[in-house]
C-alpha cells in the first residue's frame, strides 16, 4: 500500500514514480508511510499501530480484494507479522539518580518542546538521552525547579515521582511559598531603620564592610540586588508609595529587567527618567541608543535636559562599529554606573557581556514614551 514493492513483491528503488497500488484517502497517507519507512528499517508495529494497521487495511477492503485476490478481513482474528510487535513504555514519571533525574514520558511534541525551552535556563545537565530513551536532568537547584514546573504544567498525566524526588519537589514549594524565609533580604526593622535578615556570619561581616547602611532606603533597596539581596516586605512598601512612579526600576532585578525586555516590557517610562536620576545616586549615566538617521532618540533627547551629578555619555549606532562604547566603558570604573538602552537587541545580546564587572544595573525602556500608565 505503501508503494515500497511491485506486484511480484521486489522492492522499488523509487517508488514516488508509481501509481500506489492502492487509492488511498488523504488522512491514511502518512501513517501508510511513516510505517513502510520503518518497516523498511526492521522496524515492526507498536500494538496501538498495529490496531490502526488493520482497520486501514480492512477499510481497503474492496481494492485489495480486486488487486491480489485476497480477502483482508482474516486480519481482525489473526494478524501475523514478519517483525515483533514493539514495546513502548507510555509511564510519566521520575526517578532520582546518583548524579541526575531521569525523566520519562509518551512521545508529545508539546512536552517535547516545553522541556527544550526549560533546558535552555538550566545548569548542568538537562538532557535527552536517546540510547535509554528518557531525559536526564542534572542534580542542581536550577534544574529541580524547573523539574518541578514541568510536572506541575502537565498534572493531567498520572505521573509516577520515586519519594526522594517527591521530597525534593516539597522543598521547591516550601520555598516559592515563602521565599523570604529561605534568602537574605534587605528591610527595615521595627524601628525602621535599614537591616538585613536571614544572613550567616560571613555574608553579614561582608555586607558591613562594604554595604552604606547610612544611605537613603530608595538607593539601598536600587542597590540590593547588586548584594544577592531581596527586597523585603516593608521596604518594598515604603518605595511603593513614596515612588510610585518609579518603583519598578528601582525594585526590579538585573534577571528580571532582561527576561522582560524580550517581550519589549519596559520598568521605566521616559517620562520617568527625570525623577529616577534625580533620586539614585550614580557617578556616570550611559545611553545607548540604535536609533537610525540623523540626531538622538527620544531617550537621549529626555536625557540631555535632565540635571543631575554625575557624568552622562551618549552612545549610537554612528561610526563602523555600533559597539565601540564597550571598549570604552571596559576602560573606566563602572561600579556605580546605570546604563539605559532602548533595543532590545542591546540587552539581550550586548549587555550580558557587561556584567563580567560591578555595574548597578542596565535598564531598558521605549524609544518613544507611549502615554500608557502602568
Amino acid at each position: 500500500m505503501g508503494s515500497k514493492r511491485d506486484n511480484l513483491g521486489n522492492e522499488i528503488d523509487f517508488p514516488y514514480y508509481r501509481n500506489p497500488p492502492i487509492k488511498l484517502a488523504n488522512y491514511d497517507v502518512s501513517f501508510v508511510n511513516r510505517s513502510t519507512e520503518a518497516i523498511a528499517q526492521g522496524m515492526g508495529f507498536t500494538e496501538r499501530q498495529l490496531v490502526t494497521a488493520v482497520k486501514i487495511v480492512t477499510k481497503y477492503r474492496r481494492q485489495i480484494l480486486a488487486k491480489i485476490g485476497t480477502d483482508p478481513e482474516y486480519l481482525k482474528q489473526e494478524t501475523p507479522q514478519r517483525l515483533e510487535t514493539r514495546s513502548v513504555d507510555r509511564s510519566f514519571s521520575v526517578c532520582k539518580q546518583q548524579d541526575y533525574y531521569e525523566v520519562r514520558f509518551p512521545y508529545n511534541p508539546s512536552m517535547v518542546d516545553a522541556m527544550h525551552k526549560l533546558s535552555a535556563h538550566s545548569t548542568g545537565d538537562y538532557t535527552w538521552n536517546k540510547h535509554e530513551r528518557c531525559w536526564h536532568v542534572g542534580l542542581t537547584e536550577p534544574n529541580l525547579a524547573l523539574l518541578r514546573d514541568f510536572v506541575s504544567n502537565h498534572k493531567s498525566h498520572s505521573w509516577s515521582v520515586d519519594a526522594e524526588t517527591r521530597a525534593d519537589f516539597k522543598v521547591v514549594d516550601a520555598v516559592r511559598e515563602d521565599e523570604l524565609a529561605h534568602v537574605p533580604y534587605l528591610d527595615l526593622d521595627y524601628y525602621g531603620k535599614l537591616a538585613v535578615f536571614n544572613v550567616n556570619l560571613h555574608l553579614q561581616a561582608a555586607l558591613d564592610v562594604d554595604f552604606d547602611w547610612q544611605q537613603d532606603p530608595v538607593n539601598a533597596a536600587f542597590r540590593a540586588d547588586n548584594y544577592g539581596l531581596r527586597v523585603g516586605p516593608k521596604l518594598t512598601n515604603c518605595i511603593k508609595t513614596q515612588y510610585s512612579n518609579i518603583h519598578k526600576a528601582v525594585l526590579t532585578s538585573q534577571a528580571e529587567i532582561f527576561a522582560k525586555s524580550k517581550s519589549l516590557e519596559p520598568h521605566l517610562r521616559i517620562n520617568n527618567l527625570a525623577q529616577f536620576m534625580r533620586t539614585i545616586h550614580a557617578d556616570r549615566w550611559v545611553f545607548v541608543s540604535f536609533k537610525y538617521g540623523n540626531g538622538l532618540g527620544a531617550m537621549a533627547e529626555e536625557a540631555v535636559t535632565i540635571d543631575v551629578p554625575g557624568e552622562k555619555l551618549f552612545y549610537n549606532d554612528r561610526g563602523v562599529n555600533k559597539f565601540d562604547f564597550l571598549r570604552e566603558l571596559a576602560d573606566i570604573d563602572t561600579s556605580n554606573t546605570v546604563i539605559f538602552t532602548d533595543n532590545t537587541m542591546m540587552m539581550n545580546r550586548v549587555a550580558p557581556s557587561l556584567l563580567s564587572k560591578p555595574l548597578l544595573r542596565i535598564i531598558y525602556l521605549y524609544g518613544q514614551d507611549t502615554g500608557l500608565n502602568y
